[in-house]
């Protein structure tokens, strides 16, 4: 049995189910040092055990001490590729803006003062063809619907969509 008395080290083998619950535990009954002997023992397992979206979701769920999560944070706004859907969601709106505001601003230059702006000869053509990749919409759907439209590149689409639809609509519609 764990006492919310316990020292700084650690006899228990457990797996990461059992922490999960350990901590869920702690947290609902204000246990502090049980939290950090939950972390502690949480932050052994590899990440094929408890992986790193997984621990940051885990550990903000339960309220762990955010000096916990500062690393965490930071192996992903290190890494190479920017988070995946499934890990937005996982993480909350919160944390996926703070993620990915902290990504792109320790990729821009110093001299821009922390903006980003996009590379010499990237055109709106561009923007709107990673877009389109992002959200599956079939390549040039957009320019061919503000074509259709009679909107520029240069103004606002002052669209409406059509009654009971919303607003992402104008990026997937063809009207005839």
């Amino acid at each position: 049995m764990i006492s919310p008395h316990c020292s700084k080290y650690s006899l228990y083998e457990k797996p990461v189910e059992d922490w999960k619950v350990i901590l869920g535990l702690a947290d609902k009954f204000c246990f502090p040092e049980i939290k950090e002997l939950c972390v502690r023992e949480l932050q052994k397992k590899s990440r094929a055990e408890l992986p790193l979206v997984d621990k940051i979701a885990l550990y903000a769920y339960y309220k762990v001490d955010p000096c916990h999560l500062v690393p965490l944070y930071a192996e992903l706004c290190e890494r190479d590729m920017p988070l995946t859907l499934i890990e937005a969601k996982m993480l909350g709106m919160e944390a996926t803006i703070l993620i990915a505001n902290t990504r792109e601003m320790l990729r821009a230059k110093p001299s821009d003062e922390g903006r980003s702006p996009l590379p010499p000869g990237m055109e709106i053509g561009d923007v709107f063809r990673a877009i389109e990749r992002g959200l599956g919409v079939s390549e040039g759907a957009t320019e061919r619907f503000r074509k259709e439209n009679g909107v520029t590149n240069s103004e606002p689409a002052n669209l409406k969509p059509p009654p009971g639809q919303r607003l992402p609509f104008l990026l997937y519609s063809q009207r005839n």
